[in-house]
C-alpha cells in the first residue's frame, strides 16, 4: 500500500478513541434531549444511530485494508483517472467525519468537565445531600447536539468550497528602501499543483488563464507539479507552459517532482519558458536596477547542506531586490536568507495546513510541527516570508480552512504591509 494511504489508515486508527468518546457522549445527549419530545429516542437506539454513522466514516480505511490484503489494491477506485461514486460514498465522508470529530471533541470535553464540577459542588453542599441519582441537564444535552450538528454541516460546506474553488489573493509586501523604479512590481506565486484525479478541469484552467493574462512582472512556482506518478505531467505542463510574466518565470523542485521524474520535469519546464533553479541564481536587469532570484532545492530526498547554502548565498551577485524561492519553508533557510540580505522569501509545501482545525478559535495544523511558516505572510529581521496555500492536496482528500490559492503580491516601500 502506498505510504500516503497507509498514513491515512494510521490517522483514522489514532482518531478512534475520539470517535468513541464523542459517539458515547452524543448518543447520551440525544437520548436526554429527546426524552420529553413527541419522538423520544432511547439511549440504545441513539447509540445504534451514532455508531452506524461512525462506521460509515470508517468504510474508507476498511476498504483500503481489504483491497490491500486481498492483493487487489491496484483495482481500487482511487486509480481511476476521474472521480467515481465511491469517492462521494466513502472517501470524502471519511475525511469530513475526521475533521468534524476533531472540531467537536474539545467542546464536549469542556462541557463534561463543567458538568462534573457542578456535580461535585452539589454533592459537597450540606443542603443537598442525597443518594438519589442526579437529574440530567437538558440544556447541556441540547448544546451538545447543537454543536455536533453545526460542525457536521459546517465542515461539509467549508471543505467543499475550500477544496473545489481556487481563489486569487492579493496583498501588499513592504520592503524597506526599495528603489522607486521597483515599487509597484507585481508578483504571482503558486505551488503544489499536485495534478491528479482531484486537481483537474476548472482549477488548471483558472491557473492557465491567470498565467496568460500578462498582468504580472514576475511569476514564481514553488514546486510539486504532480501528485503521484507521471500520468498527469502533460496535463499539468499544459497549464504552465509559456507564462506571460513580463520579466521572468522561475521555478524550483518539489518533493513529488523529485520522487517522480525530477530530470523530466526540470527539462520540460525549461522548454515551457521557465527558469528552473536548482541551487542557482538568476539575475534580472530592470530599469537600471538588478533583481536577484535564488532557487533552492530543499525537499525530503534532496536537501542542500549548510555548507552549500552558505557558499551559495555568500557568493550571490549584488542586487537591489533579492528573492529566494524554495519548496519547503524551513526555518534555517529563512534565517539564512535574512542573514544575507534577502528581501523576500517565497515558499509552498505546507498547503496552508491543508486541514486547519480550530480549538476554541485557535488554528492548528500538523504542518505547524514541521515549520512555523505554515501559511500567510510573516516578518523576520526585515525579511518578508510569504507561504502560498497551493492548489492541490496530498494526504487529505479535502481542504479545510486552507483554500486552494494563487498568491499575488505588490511591492511597496515603507509603511506597514497589509491587504491590498
Amino acid at each position: 500500500m502506498p505510504w500516503i494511504y497507509r498514513m491515512a489508515v494510521k490517522i483514522m486508527l489514532l482518531a478512534l478513541p475520539l470517535y468513541i468518546y464523542v459517539g458515547l457522549r452524543l448518543s447520551t445527549a440525544i437520548a436526554k434531549a429527546t426524552k420529553s419530545s413527541r419522538f423520544p429516542i432511547s439511549k440504545k437506539n441513539a447509540r445504534i444511530i451514532v455508531f452506524a454513522v461512525i462506521l460509515w466514516f470508517y468504510l474508507w480505511p476498511i476498504t483500503l485494508e481489504i483491497y490491500y490484503l486481498t492483493g487487489n489494491f491496484r483495482n481500487l477506485f482511487i486509480y481511476s483517472p476521474q472521480l467515481q461514486w465511491q469517492d462521494y460514498l466513502v472517501l470524502f465522508p471519511a475525511w469530513c467525519g475526521l475533521i468534524s470529530v476533531v472540531e467537536i471533541f474539545p467542546y464536549f470535553l469542556v462541557l463534561d468537565i463543567f458538568a462534573g464540577v457542578r456535580r461535585l459542588k452539589i454533592f459537597s453542599s450540606r443542603k443537598k445531600k442525597s443518594d438519589k441519582k442526579l437529574p440530567g441537564k437538558p440544556w447541556l444535552s441540547y448544546l451538545k447536539v447543537g454543536i455536533a450538528l453545526f460542525f457536521l454541516f459546517y465542515v461539509g460546506i467549508r471543505t467543499y468550497f475550500d477544496t473545489s474553488h481556487l481563489r486569487i489573493s492579493t496583498s501588499e509586501v513592504v520592503i524597506e528602501n526599495l528603489p522607486k523604479e521597483l515599487q509597484g512590481l507585481r508578483l504571482c506565486l503558486f505551488g503544489d499543483i499536485h495534478a491528479n484525479r482531484y486537481t483537474q478541469g476548472k482549477k488548471l484552467d483558472k491557473l492557465r488563464n491567470t498565467l496568460q493574462t500578462g498582468n504580472d512582472d514576475l511569476i514564481f512556482f514553488t514546486g510539486d507539479l504532480i501528485g503521484r506518478g507521471p500520468d498527469y505531467i502533460d496535463q499539468a505542463l499544459n497549464a504552465l507552459c509559456n507564462p506571460k510574466g513580463k520579466l521572468a518565470g522561475a521555478a524550483c523542485m518539489g518533493d513529488h517532482d523529485y520522487w517522480t521524474a525530477p530530470h523530466l520535469i526540470a527539462r520540460e519546464l525549461k522548454k515551457c519558458g521557465w527558469e528552473f533553479l536548482q541551487n542557482q541564481h538568476l539575475l534580472i536587469p530592470y530599469k537600471g536596477h538588478q533583481i536577484l532570484v535564488t532557487g533552492i532545492t530543499y525537499v525530503y530526498s534532496q536537501r542542500i547542506s549548510d555548507y552549500e547554502l552558505e557558499r551559495l548565498l555568500k557568493n550571490a551577485p549584488e542586487a537591489d531586490l533579492k528573492i529566494m524561492i524554495v519548496h519547503q519553508p524551513r526555518e534555517f533557510l529563512v534565517e539564512a536568507a535574512a542573514k544575507y540580505g534577502y528581501h523576500l522569501f517565497l515558499g509552498g509545501h505546507t498547503h496552508g495546513g491543508e486541514v486547519v482545525n480550530h480549538f476554541f478559535g485557535i488554528p492548528f495544523s500538523p504542518g505547524l510541527l514541521e515549520t512555523r511558516y505554515c501559511w500567510g505572510q510573516h516578518r523576520f529581521k526585515g525579511l518578508t516570508v510569504v507561504i502560498t496555500n497551493g492548489i492541490g492536496r496530498t494526504l487529505a482528500a479535502l481542504r479545510y480552512h486552507a483554500p486552494s490559492e494563487i498568491t499575488k503580491l505588490v511591492l511597496a516601500s515603507g509603511g506597514q504591509g497589509g491587504a491590498f
